[in-house]
């Protein structure tokens, strides 16, 4: 039998051949986070596609919103008056939760997507370094308008003509603070993503927060509703007891 040869490797030979399997594996690795992201925004389309829809395809209000001075605002209260008076309008509850579920779990992979298209990203910057945006400061605008729809809804079920004045009087201290927010995670995304991040992210995000809006717009009111009901029935058992304290009172003589 032919004795057979061995040959101890050089190191250059080790380095190329570890090379060549890290290198499969990154392409591996880079094609996987590919088909993820792709699939991340697609979910993201359809979301922005299906809440444009629902909203559009809504019948408008019948009585004009006049609670503003400003005729941008009347128009979103009554696209939000939209969902709240009519049955299919509740379809907006689960499209904006979807939406607000792909921003905060799928900003990444659908960065990494975006950024190979042209007009991307930013040579120049880096995305480590940006500040990154947490699940609080994703919602922050539906939280402020949230409140300041839960204030107006209580003080008009409850007949508080204080709350009322007062929610309108801070109307644009709200509409500051959401508009500086709004700005902050759009410009976010476009630092993270170039034009493309502006463009679905940036529709992403006014989708979620204009849907949770309205989502805490209907709690907002259920728990003015809420409220009232709790009171009368409160009342009730006091009026009950008193009675029944009064009879056993009177029983005694």
């Amino acid at each position: 039998m032919e004795e057979m040869k061995f040959r101890t490797m050089s190191p250059d030979e080790m380095d190329t051949i570890l090379a060549k399997e890290e290198s499969k594996k990154g392409k591996v690795a880079e094609t996987f986070k590919t088909i993820g992201g792709t699939f991340c925004c697609i979910i993201a389309l359809a979301a922005i596609a299906l809440f444009v829809y629902v909203m559009f395809s809504l019948p408008a209000v019948e009585t004009e919103c006049t609670f503003a001075k400003w005729a941008f605002i009347n128009r979103l209260c009554e696209f939000g008056m939209r969902c709240t008076q009519n049955d299919n309008g509740m379809m907006i509850v689960p499209i904006c939760l979807v939406a607000v579920l792909v921003e905060l779990l799928c900003a990444r992979p659908i960065n990494y997507v975006l950024q190979k298209l042209p007009l991307g990203r930013f040579p120049a910057i880096s995305t480590d370094s940006l500040p990154k945006i947490t699940a609080l400061s994703g919602v922050l605008p539906a939280l402020i308008v949230g409140l300041h729809i839960t204030i107006y809804a209580l003080s008009t079920e409850l007949n508080w003509q204080a709350g009322i004045d007062f929610s309108k009087n801070v109307l644009i201290v709200t509409i500051i603070l959401v508009g500086i927010v709004l700005l902050v995670l759009l410009a976010n995304s476009v630092l993270q993503a170039g034009l493309w991040g502006f463009l679905l992210r940036g529709s992403l995000i006014l989708t979620s927060n204009f849907g949770l809006a309205i989502v805490f717009g209907i709690l907002g009111e259920a728990l003015g509703a809420m409220l009232i009901s709790v009171g009368l029935v409160l009342l009730v058992i006091i009026i009950c007891y008193c009675i029944l304290r009064f009879f056993a009172i009177a029983s005694l003589f």
